[in-house]
């Protein structure tokens, strides 16, 4: 627990460092109880050993939900390795993401959704996997160039590196 004259904090989890500045300091995701209060997600910058903090903000559980709700819709047109997610994945998790197929199904942009339910994915390689779609409408609507597009930079996205896709119709979904 450290103190300062006007609070005292305990992290209770360190989930993650975000991005890491040229003098040291990190921009962490952790859990943080806040003066013996229910712990928060907390996004901070920190020194080198938690010595001292940047202004941050905290988030309530629900608020979390939200925001990765809210991030997962984005296009924010960059680098895979560094678009939000929304994912609680591992970085580079083909075989998570296929265990977890179903549950992010929900997060994928809209104008792909409905065709991925239902679905199924597989890997076939550490470079691509294959996504199993229902014979017809959705195999025909998802093989259009920009779906494919978009459900591809939405696998890229889960498990943060650039991969390919394949489609698949299966007529047992």
């Amino acid at each position: 627990m450290a103190d300062n004259k006007d609070f005292d904090f305990t992290i209770v989890d360190e989930i993650g460092i975000l991005s890491t500045s040229s003098k040291g300091w990190t921009k962490e995701l952790n859990l943080i109880s806040w003066n013996g209060r229910e712990p928060k997600y907390d996004i901070r910058d920190w020194a080198p050993d938690h010595e001292k903090m940047g202004k941050g903000v905290t988030l309530t559980a629900e608020e979390v939900d939200k925001l990765i709700a809210v991030l997962s819709t984005m296009d924010t047109g960059g680098d895979s390795k560094t678009s939000p997610t929304g994912a609680p994945l591992k970085e580079n998790s083909i075989q998570e993401l296929v265990d977890h197929w179903n549950d992010v199904v929900g997060r994928a942009p809209e104008s792909i959704r409905e065709y991925l339910m239902p679905s199924h994915l597989n890997e076939m390689n550490p470079d691509t996997v294959t996504v199993g779609l229902k014979k017809g409408t959705a195999f025909m609507a998802l093989s259009a160039t920009e779906n494919k597009e978009s459900l591809t930079r939405f696998v890229e996205q889960l498990i943060g590196r650039r991969i390919n896709v394949e489609l698949i119709e299966s007529s047992w979904l």
